[in-house]
C-alpha cells in the first residue's frame, strides 16, 4: 500500500535519471520537477500498488529520461515502511525499463 503524503522521487532509465516531488491523495498522484509535470491514477493491490502516469513538459530544460516530450507510464510497486520502489515501462517505449524510488517527506 502506498500511503497518502508528499514523496521525493528519484527515477531512472538507461537513458537518464532525475528527481522530483509527488503527492499521493487517495487514488490520485500529482507531481513534477523543473521541466515536467506528472499526473495519474493509483490502485492499491493485495501485493502493493499499480500506477498509470502521464507526463507533460511545462518548461524548457533537461531532456526526459525517455527522450520523449510526453509519455504514459505503467508502474507496479511495493512499499517498504514509509518508502516505496516501483518499476515499469512507458507505452511509447515498451523496452525501456523505468525505476522510481519514493521517500515519504510528509504525511
Amino acid at each position: 500500500m502506498l500511503a497518502d503524503g508528499i514523496y521525493s522521487v528519484h527515477f531512472e532509465t538507461p537513458v537518464g535519471q532525475g528527481d522530483g516531488i509527488v503527492v499521493v491523495a487517495g487514488d490520485k498522484l500529482r507531481g513534477g520537477d523543473a521541466s515536467f509535470v506528472y499526473f495519474g491514477q493509483l490502485e492499491q493491490t493485495n501485493n502493493g500498488f499499480s500506477i498509470q502516469i502521464e507526463t507533460m513538459r511545462h518548461s524548457q530544460g533537461r531532456a526526459s529520461v525517455f527522450n520523449m516530450e510526453s509519455v504514459h507510464i505503467n508502474l507496479v510497486g511495493k512499499s517498504d515502511g514509509p518508502n516505496a520502489v516501483c518499476t515499469g515501462t512507458a507505452v511509447e517505449v515498451p523496452g525501456l525499463i523505468f525505476k522510481a524510488v519514493l521517500k515519504l517527506v510528509h504525511e
